[in-house]
C-alpha cells in the first residue's frame, strides 16, 4: 500500500530534527502508511469573533488549555462528555465586537451550565484556560488546566 497524507496526496514532510523526507520514507520510520498530519496549535494565539457561536479552532485552543470541563472539582474530561462553549461574560446581542473569544469561553457540561445560568453559581475568566467560581454561599475556588484550587494558593488541591 502506497502512503498517502491523510488519505488524500502524496507528498514531502519536514520532521523536526531529520529535515524533509519523503511521505513513504516517514511512512518507513513510524512502521505504517495510514499517516495523518493535524496542524500545530499555538495556545498562546488569542482570537474574539462577532458572533454567538465559539468557532471550531477557538474550541479546539480552550480544549486543549483546560483539559475538560471547568467547573470546581469536575471529573469530565475532553471527548468523555459533551460539553457546551459558555460565555463566562455573557454574549449581548447587539453587544460590543468580539464578545465570544479565547477569554470568554469555558466549556462546561450541560448540568454545570445549568448550575451556572439558574443556580447562583458564577463564573470569571481570569485568563486563557483559568477561572474562578463562586459558589450561592460565597466559597471561592480556581479552575485551571491542573485541576481545582482555593483561590490564591497556586498548586494547593483542594480534591
Amino acid at each position: 500500500m502506497r502512503p498517502f497524507l491523510a488519505g488524500h496526496a502524496e507528498g514531502v514532510v519536514r520532521v523536526e530534527d531529520l529535515g524533509p523526507l519523503l511521505l513513504g520514507q516517514l511512512a518507513e520510520l513510524l512502521g505504517r502508511s495510514d499517516i495523518a498530519l493535524a496542524p500545530v496549535i499555538d495556545l498562546r494565539q488569542l482570537a474574539s469573533v462577532n458572533a454567538y457561536e465559539h468557532p471550531a479552532a477557538m474550541k479546539t485552543r480552550t480544549e486543549l488549555r483546560t483539559v475538560g470541563d471547568v467547573f470546581p472539582h469536575s471529573t469530565h474530561l475532553p471527548g468523555a462528555t459533551l460539553v457546551d462553549h459558555d460565555h463566562p461574560v455573557p454574549y449581548e446581542p447587539g453587544g460590543p465586537p468580539g464578545q465570544t473569544g479565547d477569554l470568554n469561553d469555558a466549556p462546561l457540561t450541560r448540568r454545570h451550565h445549568r448550575a451556572k445560568t439558574h443556580h447562583g453559581y458564577t463564573l470569571r475568566q481570569t485568563g486563557p484556560g483559568s477561572y474562578e467560581w463562586t459558589t450561592p454561599h460565597g466559597i471561592r475556588r480556581t479552575v485551571d488546566h491542573t485541576g481545582t484550587h482555593l483561590p490564591d494558593v497556586g498548586a494547593s488541591h483542594t480534591r
